[in-house]
């Protein structure tokens, strides 16, 4: 079965050259002064020795442009002294390294100080690493000392793995109220590290389709009380082991546009078999269009949900509300163990400019606690905004929101560096 399928891949490939077509004698990179070639070659759907066929040369040149790493690509073909052609593949990278100060107000309210380093393109090798140093004033109350560093690779060289991992050091000051209205004071140190490998399906050709992933998640926090109502919160490590599914298929335009779908399943499970003091089990899903439209117009939405045996005296294993959930409501005002959520945004550039685009959006979700009333009410919001695309920075897109609620009658704007979705 696998021969058959090799050769029909085979006869598709000649059959879609033109019986003229010359063969591929070199494919060349230029402009890639940080980027290894490596990376390049392990997105293209060509080979040395092949016909060339026009239609793979463009599907290699949009896969390299998927990676995100670059402001442009372009190819071309040059005749070679054999008979043969040269395919090239010219990139103008963008910039890798940056510091940028956490200054002043996010999107929640909450009042930050300190900074974040990011690379990337680390070593070249399309690998990420971003490191966090933070102290907030939390809108509302209570203060949080944050350290955190993350890595990740979409591929490491030369396999059909993944990786990524992130480790995050907390030290908070919470309030806690309990449900005879009481009020306690506590501070709590938690300690974070989740670790993820993914495993694509095809060793060979660019980061799309199908990819399988496990997990490790381990979190440990420790209560002091401070003040207030007593015996409100206790300390306890949870570990969970995760597996999930995830399809992508997304084509990255020049002005950051996208085009195409991805989705995804997870599931996890935790218990003193593991070294949890808990036993929990949960699932979530998620599924991202990306529409083009008319006119540079876009039409973007997602849906997500999650379930968790969580118990309620462990605290909620959701929260919505805020800038990356449900805009417009009071940030992780909505809790419980099971959620659903839904947002759609409309963009369309603005004054001619494709950088600048402006946007029409709604969000719609809600959490849960088994046993609530109204499980299934889904609380819904709209507002307007912008969205600035900075080309020569990976992944960056100045956001401004401005978010009405209707089940919170209250308006919320929000300014960040990353679209939502």
């Amino acid at each position: 079965m696998l021969g058959l399928c090799l050769a029909l891949c085979v006869l598709s490939t000649v059959a879609a050259a033109p019986a003229s077509a010359p063969l591929i004698g070199a494919i060349r990179f230029e402009g890639n002064h940080v980027t290894r070639a490596s990376v390049l070659r392990q997105q293209l759907l060509i080979r040395v020795g092949e016909p060339l066929v026009p239609s793979r040369v463009a599907a290699s040149r949009q896969a390299i442009m998927n990676l995100g790493l670059f402001v442009r690509v372009n190819d071309r073909v040059e005749p070679l002294s054999n008979g043969r052609v040269a395919v090239i593949f010219a990139v103008k990278e963008k910039t890798y390294t940056w510091a940028l100060p956490r200054l002043g107000r996010n999107a929640d309210g909450d009042i930050s100080y300190g900074g974040q380093l990011e690379f990337d393109n680390l070593f070249g090798l399309d690998q990420r690493l971003k490191l966090i140093v933070e102290q907030k004033q939390i809108a509302g109350g209570g203060t949080a000392d944050q350290q955190s560093i993350e890595y990740s690779t979409p591929r490491l060289p030369g396999t059909a793995y993944g990786f990524s991992t992130n480790l995050t050091h907390t030290q908070q000051l919470e309030q806690i109220e309990a449900a005879n209205g009481s009020v306690g004071e506590y501070r709590n140190q938690n300690l974070g590290l989740n670790a993820a490998l993914t495993r694509w399906l095809y060793r060979e050709g660019p980061n799309t389709g199908w990819s399988g992933s496990v997990g490790l998640g381990v979190s440990q926090s420790n209560y002091q009380y401070v003040s207030g109502a007593p015996d409100l919160a206790s300390s306890g490590r949870e570990v969970a082991i995760s597996v999930g599914a995830d399809y992508t298929r997304v084509a990255l335009g020049r002005y950051g546009y996208r085009n195409g779908v991805e989705y995804g399943i997870s599931a996890s499970v935790g218990g003193p078999l593991i070294g949890s003091d808990y036993n929990q089990a949960a699932t979530g899903g998620y599924y991202r269009g990306y529409q083009r439209l008319g006119g540079d117009q876009n039409l973007n939405y997602q849906l997500r949900f999650g379930l968790s045996s969580r118990s309620r005296l462990l605290g909620p294993a959701y929260t919505l509300g805020g800038a990356g959930t449900l805009r417009g409501y009071v940030r992780d005002s909505l809790e419980g163990n099971a959620y659903m959520l839904a947002n759609v945004e409309y963009l369309h550039p603005l004054f001619g400019q494709p950088l600048l685009r402006g946007v029409l959006f709604t969000d719609v979700g809600n959490a849960w606690f088994r046993g609530d009333d109204s499980p299934w009410r889904l609380e819904p919001a709209a507002g307007l905004g912008l969205r600035w695309h900075i080309t020569w920075l990976v992944n960056v897109n100045l956001r401004v929101d401005v978010a009405y609620a209707f089940g919170q009658h209250r308006y919320q704007a929000y300014v960040g560096s990353n679209s939502m979705f």
